[in-house]
């Protein structure tokens, strides 16, 4: 695929510039000087209309988009890197207008889409460095206070911007195409952390529980790529537990349904996660066929003082119950909180600052046990 982008970019030059791969699936166009701006359109048009048509592989159409960014020298920049960094500030503009699409630099791009554009780069980096951590928080029997599960937590230590919300690097990685690297590097650490504890996990009966966002759900490549790291690693997919959003616009019933079997045929357990926050309805927890019901914090804030949360609450562990799935109620703070959860059932999972606090997933797995000589 890589190879056709790069033969249309090649052909659009016209002998008059040269096309370069910058890495990934970011190419640049340098372009001697043009007598008019209509010129340039025409090679812009020409780029687009190609990348429209698609790209045959094996006997398969694939949709391939594009997004432009155009920088002009001496306007725009007067160094090739001064000139890159705007046409890439025009090509982020590009992608926020909903990609197949041509941004001319202005300097109003710079004072809207720079920081954002700077985290982008930053993040980028980061991947590459040590600045993105895996911590975790335990999940536990509310009966036993026994730890159940230990739910992975991405953390960036970013060096001007303190931490960064995993809702918003999640975001960035959505939108830039960062998805699937930000994915494997979440895994890869987890794994790496993982292995030389494996005894202790297993023999505590502890499952790992890793969040997804849909578009990482509906990746089939992404979850075969979970699966043989797995395997490759001699570690059971059912020790694993995938917890999917439920706060997102999108269509449970046909959107997703067929991904999460893909994923239980896999042998992995799941979560459907946020639950009460979002657009999913009581419905559909019979038709994800999920393994686990996460209730959203927003609904234990304030439960002691307000009826109707109280009875959301005690609708949905019933309901969850009568489904056989197993609940984990968020945001456990205080004393309060697990009285009245305790007090409408007792059979159920808990996650918040009240039991533990998010701490290094290496540090919480030293505590469980001197690691194994495997």
């Amino acid at each position: 695929m890589l190879t056709k982008a790069a033969n249309i970019l090649e052909s659009a030059c016209y002998q008059r510039g040269n096309a370069y791969r910058l890495g990934g699936d970011e190419f640049a166009i340098i372009l001697g000087p043009y007598n008019q701006a209509q010129e340039i359109h025409d090679q812009v048009d020409y780029i687009l209309k190609e990348f429209e048509q698609g790209f045959e592989i094996q006997q398969t159409l694939a949709r391939v988009t594009c997004s432009i960014g155009i920088a002009f020298f001496y306007r725009h920049g007067n160094t090739l890197s001064e000139l890159l960094k705007s046409a890439d500030l025009a090509l982020y503009r590009s992608k926020l207008m909903g990609k197949q699409q041509a941004t001319y630099y202005s300097s109003k791009h710079k004072k809207t889409h720079l920081s954002e554009y700077e985290l982008l780069n930053d993040l980028k980096a980061a991947l590459f460095g040590q600045e993105l951590h895996i911590y975790g928080q335990q999940i536990v029997d509310m009966s036993t206070s026994k730890v159940h599960a230990i739910e992975c937590l991405l953390r960036w230590h970013h060096p001007r911007n303190e931490n960064i919300s995993p809702i918003k690097i999640i975001d960035i990685a959505c939108k830039h195409g960062l998805l699937t690297r930000l994915s494997h590097y979440i895994f890869d650490h987890c794994i790496e952390q993982l292995r030389p504890y494996m005894e202790a996990i297993q023999q505590a009966e502890i499952s790992i529980s890793i969040n997804l966002c849909p578009q990482q759900v509906m990746d089939e490549g992404l979850i075969d790529y979970f699966h043989q790291k797995l395997l490759q690693n001699k570690i059971d997919p059912q020790l694993f537990i995938l917890e999917i959003t439920e706060d997102t616009k999108i269509d449970y019933h046909r959107g997703i349904k067929s991904y999460l079997t893909y994923l239980k045929d896999k042998g992995f357990k799941v979560a459907i996660d946020d639950f009460g926050s979002g657009y999913a309805s009581f419905k559909y927890l019979y038709e994800l066929q999920a393994d686990y019901l996460k209730v959203d914090k927003s609904l234990l804030d304030g439960i002691e003082k307000h009826e109707s949360k109280q009875a959301i609450v005690s609708s949905i562990l019933s309901l969850a119950e009568n489904l056989n799935l197993t609940t984990i109620v968020e945001g456990i703070e205080k004393i309060s909180q697990v009285q009245h959860v305790e007090n409408l059932q007792t059979n159920t999972l808990a996650q918040g600052y009240f039991y533990h606090k998010p701490q290094l997933l290496s540090e919480i797995f030293t505590n469980l046990n001197a690691p194994s000589s495997s």
